[in-house]
């Protein structure tokens, strides 16, 4: 069968995959699909009325005179409103097939309108059915199948005339006697809608045939188009266009996306810094216990020869940078000290008493927070580890906190505030007074932290069309990957944590001069019915981009007038958008998957970047090769979602590094060190390589009202991971190899539960939760 014959005769479908039902009302105006009859029991009000609705021919459940009976209902009745979309067989631009296939879909639109009466006890005469051209005859003949009562009211919009005038249809037409009341309005009489009398009242507007005043026929020219002007569209009104249609027009990636995104980028690199500076400014340098007995206070040399009569050897196990010989020493006999006349010998030191130190002495290499004031000794350990569990608290709180904040005021302005909440926190820790205030600064600056680089991905995705998103997600990745390892740059110049904070922190101030540079998200704006400031920024983009818009366009947006009419609360979007996702089992599981991949993610990245200045050699060379390898796990990222698709990059991504990270276990026994550290970079690259893709992967499942949020809120549950990271190296006392185990066996799971999530590769991003709901 030829491409054509597939279009006009599609396999036979099983009714239930072609027919679709969605439950709207004011408190879900978004609307909830409806996979079978029961599924109503928890949305259907018995006390309310109940209004359901039907197109016709080349039309769909969210297009046309749908839309605006549905919406007119809305705005006039507190209401249970049920619209019956059947476009995947209305949609055949060969009629007689929809045609023939009305009485079938009426006993099944009847099914459910007989549930709605004898399961959920709504009244029958609380029910209005209204349909359009075919819907028409579809509602007469759904309302012959219910059994208890009669249907209060059925009106018919243009009855369908051809095939029904001449009887090809068994069931006949819409009839008075299918309601207790039946209304029909004739405006295409004669031509493509029915002209005698069906009903209880019929009205014939300007004589009921065309043309119609301030109407026009479909130009069949157009009607192969039909099909893709079908899209969902819940968050638009008939008058304005898609982001992405726009977009064919714009650029997908111009001259101005270009630019506003390296732009945006740039504050990336401090973003990173200060998320991995404290790697550095709490690191524990190497210190040694003062025996005063053989040095000077005021000049005291770290490498002495006597060090051995003194001090333990290091053969003890080490926790975190802590080893408890640290902080012990050999006792002074008095005795023998006396005899040698207070001189420094071998003989002065009892190795059979051990005693605790009360002072230190530190190598001159770096400058912490452990000399700052003194965090020494495995029982301050929790000092150290309170710095990053307060660093990952206030990521926690951000990125939950400033993704919100970002649906609600914007993407823009919440992002320059994260910049500055950043720059100035980080700032302030180089003056802090004491240990308490270090480590409330470091919370504050985490939370600008958090939303620096959430937001600069959802302003680079939203600006660009679909085919260009791999790139806007790849390459912030980049930056971030940058940022890391010049954070290893600036301490190895510096050491000193003070140093390190200023240069990490303080240039970003410049970065407030983007509130007159970067425009605000237009998908946000369009989304958020902004749209006359939408339209500028439009109009701005095609200025640089040199093209002309379409005065189509330019039309598409209401004017200043219309749009000021609007009583908008962004609230009043969003929390419906949320019940959605709630009520919905697909999406519960979908993200519940996700988020668990995002904390397994978030575990394993920040478990090895921690550990990474435990490797064997420079601390420095190795945190800045762990932090660069990103750079080629982002680009194997970036290639394999446009050849293989978001799913399964993401899914052979993580069973990766879980194979990685388990044969570390073994590998350790028999090879060298450095087959150890590729093995650790290339299970860091795999893991990169996965963080890339879900960004992506999660962007491109959420609807646009709650973008944002779903990411920063994804990017909350990561911290989670991430909070519990620095803890993992501990399970080493009980088992050495329990770390790495335990890092590949998540990673497999995750992987294997990634094969439950859809492909989103080449679609639309999601306007709506429907739209989130059938990717």
């Amino acid at each position: 069968m030829d491409n054509h014959s597939k279009l006009l005769f599609p396999p036979e479908e099983k009714l239930e995959d072609q027919v679709k039902f969605e439950y709207f009302s004011r408190d879900f105006p978004e609307g909830i699909p409806i996979g079978a009859p029961s599924e109503l029991r928890k949305l259907i009000n018995a006390s309310k009325p109940t209004k359901c609705v039907t197109h016709g021919w080349m039309s769909g459940g969210r297009k046309d005179s749908s839309v605006s009976m549905r919406k007119g209902f809305l705005h006039k009745y507190d209401a249970n409103v049920l619209v019956l979309d059947w476009s995947a067989i209305s949609g055949n631009v060969f009629y007689p097939i929809p045609m023939m296939k009305t009485p079938e879909i009426g006993k099944y639109y009847g099914a459910y309108l007989n549930y709605l009466v004898e399961e959920l006890g709504v009244n029958p005469e609380d029910i209005h059915l209204a349909g359009h051209s075919l819907g028409a005859h579809i509602s007469g003949f759904a309302a012959r199948e219910v059994k208890s009562g009669k249907i209060g009211r059925i009106t018919g919009l243009d009855p369908a005339l051809p095939g029904f005038d001449i009887g090809l249809v068994s069931s006949g037409t819409l009839s008075s006697s299918d309601a207790d009341f039946v209304d029909v309005i004739h405006t295409c009489a004669g031509f493509l809608g029915y002209k005698l009398p069906i009903g209880h009242a019929d009205f014939y507007p300007n004589g009921g045939g065309p043309p119609q005043p301030g109407c026009s026929v479909l130009k069949l020219q157009k009607v192969n188009n039909a099909n893709k002007a079908m899209e969902d569209d819940d968050t638009k009104d008939t008058k304005t266009m898609d982001f992405d249609d726009i977009l064919v027009e714009l650029g997908e990636l111009g001259r101005f996306q270009i630019i506003m995104y390296l732009l945006v980028c740039l504050p990336v690199l401090f973003g990173a810094a200060n998320s991995l500076s404290y790697v550095f400014t709490a690191g524990v340098p190497d210190y040694r216990c003062f025996i005063p007995e053989c040095e000077n206070a005021s000049n005291p040399i770290f490498e002495a020869p006597w060090i051995d009569w003194a001090l333990l050897q290091d053969n003890s196990s080490q926790v975190i940078g802590f080893r408890a010989d640290q902080c012990d020493r050999f006792a002074v006999n008095q005795t023998a000290w006396i005899a040698d006349e207070e001189q420094c010998t071998k003989s002065i030191f009892d190795r059979n008493n051990i005693v605790k130190c009360t002072e230190w002495v530190f190598s001159g290499s770096d400058y912490t927070i452990v000399n700052e004031w003194n965090i020494t000794c495995t029982e301050n350990q929790w000092k150290i580890s309170l710095v990053g569990s307060s660093h990952f608290a206030g990521i926690i709180v951000g990125s939950a906190l400033f993704g919100i904040l970002a649906d609600r005021w914007g993407r823009k302005l919440v992002f320059i505030f994260c910049i500055l909440l950043m720059t100035a926190s980080g700032v302030l820790q180089v003056f802090a007074p004491e240990y308490i205030t270090f480590v409330v600064l470091v919370f504050v600056n985490a939370l600008g932290t958090a939303g620096v680089y959430p937001l600069a991905f959802i302003l680079g995705v939203e600006m660009v069309g679909k085919s260009k998103r791999e790139i806007t997600g790849m390459v912030l990745n980049y930056f971030y990957a940058v940022g890391e390892a010049l954070v290893a740059l600036f301490a190895w110049i510096s050491r000193d944590w003070k140093e390190l904070q200023l240069i990490v922190s303080a240039p970003s101030i410049v970065f407030i001069g983007y509130y007159c540079i970067i425009p605000e998200s237009v998908r946000w704006l369009m989304a958020n019915s902004r749209n006359q400031r939408a339209k500028l920024v439009i109009m701005k983009v095609a200025k640089i981009n040199r093209v002309k818009l379409s005065e189509g366009l330019l039309k598409a947006f209401p004017d200043e007038q219309e749009n000021q009419e609007t009583d908008y609360n962004p609230k009043d979007r969003m929390l419906p958008i949320i019940r959605q996702m709630l009520r919905s089992r697909t999406l519960i599981i979908r993200f519940s998957i996700m988020y668990f991949i995002w904390a397994v993610n978030a575990f394993i990245y920040y478990g090895l970047s921690i550990n990474a200045t435990s490797l064997s050699g420079n601390k420095y060379i190795n945190f800045a090769l762990v932090s660069l390898v990103e750079i080629p796990g982002y680009s194997l990222a970036w290639i394999c979602i446009q050849r293989l698709g978001r799913k399964l990059s993401l899914v052979l991504s993580l069973l990766l590094c879980g194979i990685t990270c388990t044969l570390t276990i073994f590998i350790s026994k028999v090879a060298s060190n450095w087959a150890v550290i590729a093995l650790f970079l290339l299970g860091k690259m795999v893991v990169t390589a996965a963080f890339g893709v879900v960004y992506v992967h999660t962007a491109e499942m959420l609807p646009t009202v709650i973008r944002s949020g779903g990411v920063g809120m994804a990017s909350t549950t990561a911290r989670v991971g991430a909070l519990l990271a620095p803890f993992v190296p501990l399970l080493g006392v009980y088992f050495k190899a329990l770390p790495m185990l335990m890092f590949g066996g998540l990673a497999i799971a995750a992987g294997l539960l990634a094969l439950k999530l859809p492909e989103t590769y080449g679609k639309k991003l999601p306007e709506t939760v429907l739209e989130a709901i059938r990717l």
